[in-house]
């Protein structure tokens, strides 16, 4: 059960594991950049993870939150669950790209002392990235917020989403990017940024491109197509998140009234809708990517 816990959900684990005194749901509200409802949420799968650990999530009102459990049970965990959470990243370049993903994907914020954690590294290399992060951000029309020892970003959903698609798109190897080309999970790596890491789900954003591809009548190139299935799933994500997703009148006036089409779930339908640059070149979403040609 532990492999199937969130991203967030194995640090939070980690955290608790680690510890030697208690806390609280608020207190781990403000460290995740979370609301306290997310975090009880996050406490029974926690719960539910455990089972048959020998350890145990213990919570009572006015005394806090701990997990119980023989010092070797929980050093057995704490391997488990180190073992099945995303590489650290193993240079300048790789930490500067989770570094936005993280923020990216937190919209509430992290602490500086979060961020040294999951990126193993010292406040002074994280307050020297943002600088960095913030300039790349920027060409986004995004920005950095500071205050209190935390950051988060701000700005437009849509950029939010554009951001992460690209950066997504950015880190994946070669071999990934064939993956979910073929409707394959890309991997651990995925779950920085909270996507799902099951190969159904892949294999049927994958299937929904390949048919915007028949209706259109033509092949995008390998990059356009894997983007865009990368977009769908951090679309579904942020919309799961809660967040709303609009398109503006004038973008939605550009679409042809054409036929749905069936997602490969009898529950689900996509509209095909697409302007006619759209159909000429490349989707909108994958405007500066190099053309690969598909195979």
């Amino acid at each position: 059960m532990i492999a199937s816990l969130s991203d967030r959900q194995r640090k939070m684990l980690l955290f608790l594991l680690e510890r030697d005194t208690r806390t609280t749901a608020r207190q781990l509200a403000t460290r995740f950049g979370v609301a306290t409802r997310t975090v009880r949420y996050d406490l029974e799968y926690l719960r539910t993870a455990l089972k048959g650990t020998g350890l145990h999530l213990v919570a009572r009102p006015r005394s806090g939150l701990w997990i119980e459990g023989e010092p070797d049970r929980r050093e057995a965990v704490i391997n488990l669950v180190r073992s099945v959470s995303p590489p650290l990243p193993t240079d300048a370049v790789e930490r500067k790209h989770r570094l936005a993903l993280e923020l990216l994907t937190h919209d509430d914020g992290l602490a500086l002392t979060m961020l040294g954690e999951t990126l193993a590294c010292s406040r002074t290399t994280v307050l020297r990235d943002l600088e960095e992060v913030a300039r790349q951000l920027g060409t986004y029309g995004l920005r950095l917020e500071r205050g209190r020892g935390r950051v988060r970003v701000v700005g437009p959903e849509q950029e939010r989403r554009e951001a992460l698609v690209r950066l997504l798109v950015e880190t994946l190897e070669p071999e990934a990017l064939l993956q979910v080309g073929r409707g394959v999970a890309p991997g651990p790596h995925w779950e920085t940024a909270g996507g799902s890491n099951r190969d159904a789900g892949w294999a049927q954003l994958s299937a929904v491109v390949h048919r915007a591809e028949e209706a259109l009548g033509r092949k995008f190139t390998d990059e356009s197509f894997v983007s865009l299935v990368v977009h769908l799933e951090v679309t579904l994500q942020r919309l799961s998140a809660g967040h709303e997703i609009t398109m503006p009148a004038a973008r939605l006036s550009e679409c042809p009234t054409l036929p749905r089409a069936y997602y490969p779930s009898p529950a689900i339908t996509w509209p095909r809708c697409a302007s006619a640059s759209w159909r000429s070149a490349r989707a909108p979403c994958c405007s500066g990517f190099p053309a690969w040609p598909r195979t």
